[in-house]
């Protein structure tokens, strides 16, 4: 006999696919008043540009104009969607009681929050770290920005109205998806879908919590298809307790939606008919109810027996992802996972909660493996260097020995020098301390060159004062590169160096200019950084609502997102974290053990 927990999973499950209609629905009502937007500012731009010369007092005054149309417009979907919020709130809050207590067949659980509670809910809920009417003020400040920003460069090449209109709606050849209200429907479309699923399960959640005398959990459950995302893979069927603690694994609690669009929900776990027993008179609640309902005595008892039965405190049973994956074809698993992970998946030496950290963020093909087999990929053989040291002056190596005695806390000798700035063995390390403020208590900075036979360009590299190693640019040592990857070994020097002196981070700006690939390649070895907000309003969301760099790298349609859209920034700042057991070492390990079996 199921018990009641696979029930409850059914039918909120079905349930949850209503609440997606729902969110098509205020979806299409926002995306209305967004098309009304858009034809608004057109009309404006028009009426702005007239037939004659379009003058920068013109410009400035349709930028004013339009700023406040927007402000107006953004408003009112923030009210419109904040007024259903609630509503749905206190609906799903009714639906979890009404639908547990008619499985259970006693009016055990109830809803004590008041319609105004509801609101208050719904407006305090937040939708990754901010609330929904702070997420379309954000929205609208950057469609503010980049109208404007698209009209002044229109404005200073000169271009006709039609054109100016384009920048705007897009092009006919392009199928309208070319402008810049495209970016502006994405977002808007995400933060109506995500922010219904999140407060709908916000107030179940809270119902689960305000009748803990019934409910002892929260299990995960997530929707099993091609779209579920890694994150959602793994959570499905995870347990915490009603206080957000794991139970049996390490996960912590992502709140009521663990990413953009996410379609997963959660159902309570209950307790066990002998818990409940214990604390109430169960058994006379339901004959009570069912008397009420006019069941014979026999019917009652039949009753009585049945939820005696599906009251076993057990979890819903029903197939999790790994189990319905496990069906699929290896095709399927190959384009779902990669043909990495779909191999260690297929292997038995990883599950779908092996694939994301206890942070919930996916992790790397090198992180599965070594975990699988209980590898520590933290370690690297790498030749130390062989180079020679430059000092500015004559009191060089003694200032040297002091700078780097305020840097890290400890005077660093010549091999430590020459490797934590990766010099190449038949280079010369050039180096110059940089004494700042009063002679009787200086701060310092380091400045290494570095320049040899067979070295292309050289390393500009600074240790700044908060201990993070600064580097401008990196060599290629040409006789070097082909055994140890040139600066792979550069790098690879300063990271084992750096970890072993306390050094927390490397940063870098990465090239994304035209002609550049430093944006593409730093990633690949472990450096991260946030998403530019440049290159989210090139490219919209990204293909699972990736924050990170190095989220985005986990999948192959992450890394060709970035590809194509990481150069809008220029200039990306990169980190790379030396600490141990850090996703960055772990990643810049496992590639060159494998460059130099």
């Amino acid at each position: 006999m199921p018990n009641i927990s696979d029930d409850y999973a059914d039918r909120i499950t079905s349930h949850s696919i209503d609440l997606l209609r729902v969110a098509a629905g205020h979806r299409d009502d926002v995306l209305k008043m967004l098309s009304e937007l858009e034809s608004s500012l057109v009309a404006k731009l028009s009426n702005a540009a007239g037939k004659t010369a379009f003058t920068q007092a013109r410009l400035n005054a349709l930028l004013k104009q339009t700023q406040e149309t927007i402000a107006r417009a953004y408003k009112s979907m923030a009210d419109h969607n904040a007024s259903s919020l609630g509503e749905i709130a206190q609906h799903e809050a009714n639906y979890t009681v009404n639908t547990l207590n008619g499985l259970i067949g006693a009016d055990l659980m109830a809803v004590s929050m008041s319609p105004q509670q509801f609101q208050k809910l719904a407006d305090k809920t937040l939708v990754f770290g901010a609330p929904a009417k702070e997420w379309w003020g954000r929205q609208e400040t950057l469609l503010a920005g980049n109208f404007a920003s698209q009209m002044r460069m229109g404005f200073m090449n000169g271009e006709t109205v039609d054109k100016l209109v384009q920048r705007v709606r897009g092009t006919r050849a392009n199928g309208y998806t070319d402008g810049l209200m495209i970016a502006s429907r994405r977002q808007a479309e995400a933060l109506v879908r995500t922010s219904v699923i999140s407060i709908a399960n916000e107030a179940r959640i809270q119902t689960y919590k305000d009748n803990r005398d019934v409910c002892k959990g929260i299990q995960w459950v997530s929707t099993l298809d091609s779209r579920t995302t890694a994150i959602c893979r793994a959570l499905d069927g995870l347990q915490w307790d009603l206080d957000y603690k794991p139970i049996g694994h390490d996960k912590a609690f992502p709140g009521s939606t663990a990413h953009w669009n996410c379609r997963s929900t959660q159902i309570s776990v209950l307790k066990s008919w002998k818990e409940l027993a214990e604390q109430s008179n169960l058994e006379g609640a339901i004959r009570e109810k069912a008397i009420a309902a006019g069941e014979t005595a026999d019917q009652i008892d039949r009753r009585i027996e049945r939820t005696r039965a599906s009251m076993d405190g057990q979890v819903a049973a029903n197939l999790n992802f790994n189990d319905w994956l496990k069906g699929k074809s290896t095709d399927f698993q190959d384009s779902l996972l990669g043909p990495g992970r779909a191999t260690l998946f297929r292997a038995g030496n990883a599950s779908m909660v092996d694939m994301t950290n206890q942070f919930n963020r996916p992790l790397t093909i090198e992180q599965m493996k070594a975990k699988a087999s209980n590898e520590v990929v933290s370690d690297m053989s790498i030749p130390q260097s062989k180079g020679g040291i430059n000092y500015s002056d004559a009191r060089g190596e003694a200032d040297v020995a002091q700078a780097t005695k305020y840097l890290f806390d400890m005077a660093l000798d010549k091999d430590q020098l020459l490797n934590l700035f990766g010099t190449p063995d038949n280079a010369i390390l050039h180096l110059t301390p940089i004494k700042i403020g009063p002679k009787k208590s200086p701060q310092w900075n380091l400045y290494a060159a570095i320049a040899g036979p067979n070295i292309t360009g050289a390393a500009t590299i600074s240790v700044t004062q908060k201990g993070e190693i600064a580097v401008g640019s990196l060599f290629l040592d040409n006789q070097q590169s082909q055994k140890h990857g040139g600066s792979m070994l550069a790098l690879g020097r300063m990271i084992s160096v750096a970890k072993n002196i306390g050094v927390k981070s490397i940063v870098t700006s990465a090239s994304a200019l035209e002609g550049d690939t430093g944006y593409f390649t730093w990633p690949k070895l472990g450096f991260d950084a946030d998403i530019p907000n440049s290159v989210l309003e090139k490219g919209g969301t990204p293909p699972h609502s990736e924050k990170r760099v190095s989220e985005l790298y986990n999948t192959p349609e992450g890394k060709k997102w970035w590809k194509e859209n990481g150069r809008a920034e220029g200039l990306i700042d990169m980190t790379f974290d030396t600490m141990p057991g850090s996703r960055a070492l772990q990643t810049f390990t496992a590639i060159y053990n494998r460059l130099n079996r």
